[in-house]
């Protein structure tokens, strides 16, 4: 008995340490800054939102079951999260690590259409990699010949944004070793597509996936890529 004991204690203090290495790897890599503003947002999320939303749910059940909600459509995301936390992630030097953002928007003449002609609405994207470097990618959004819709397709480029694959976040994401089932699948994705999912569908592939919602790297990808990415 005392050595089943001791094995079980033995495993235990090794998950244990390898989930300390992997959230040390992680901030190391992501800076004490960015670090900082992630530790508010989750902060917000589980004391205010969640504990607010689902009182009388455990923390696992809870993020569980916005997860479902937000999937299901009976729960929208302007709705849960916090007017605040939105404007200091978007106002933070952390979503310039995860997002390439717009730095221009014009309209202009199509690079890529069949029809030299046609218009686009141009987006010049700024990326700033982990190491400070800029570099800038181009987008364009069509279908602005339509009346009254040249308005709404240049603010939805200003809204924009794209996957910062050069960025302290994705880097700290790839370092991170003993990767979940759901990880693992998303930094394959992100690689070839240069994106993420829409919100609605990484909360269902989470939860088909049965990921443990509560682990460190989870909770945060559910702050960046669900509740405050738009």
């Amino acid at each position: 008995m005392k050595i089943i004991k001791l094995l079980y204690l033995s495993i235990l203090l090794s998950i244990s340490c390898i989930a300390h290495s992997q959230q040390s790897v992680f901030k190391k890599i992501l800076g004490k800054e960015n670090n900082n503003t992630l530790n508010v947002m989750l902060d917000d999320l589980e004391n205010n939102i969640l504990k607010s939303k689902y009182p009388n749910l455990t923390l696992k059940k809870a993020y569980k079951q916005l997860l479902n909600d937000i999937a299901n459509g009976t729960t929208f995301i302007e709705e849960v999260r916090s007017k605040k936390i939105k404007t200091l992630f978007d106002q933070s030097n952390l979503k310039k690590q995860i997002y390439c953002l717009p730095d221009s928007v014009y309209v202009g003449p199509s690079k890529y259409a069949s029809n030299k002609d046609r218009k686009a609405v141009i987006t010049i994207f700024k990326c700033i990699s982990s190491d400070n470097e800029v570099s800038k990618t181009r987008a364009e959004f069509y279908g602005i010949e339509k009346n009254g819709n040249l308005k709404k397709t240049i603010e939805h480029a200003r809204n924009s944004d794209q996957l910062n694959l050069t960025g302290s976040f994705f880097k700290a994401l790839k370092a991170t070793k003993n990767k979940s089932v759901y990880l693992k699948k998303h930094l394959a994705f992100a690689e070839n597509m240069g994106d993420v999912r829409h919100p609605t569908i990484t909360c269902e592939i989470l939860l088909k996936e049965n990921s443990d919602l509560t682990n460190f790297i989870i909770k945060r990808l559910i702050l960046v890529y669900i509740l405050y990415r738009y």
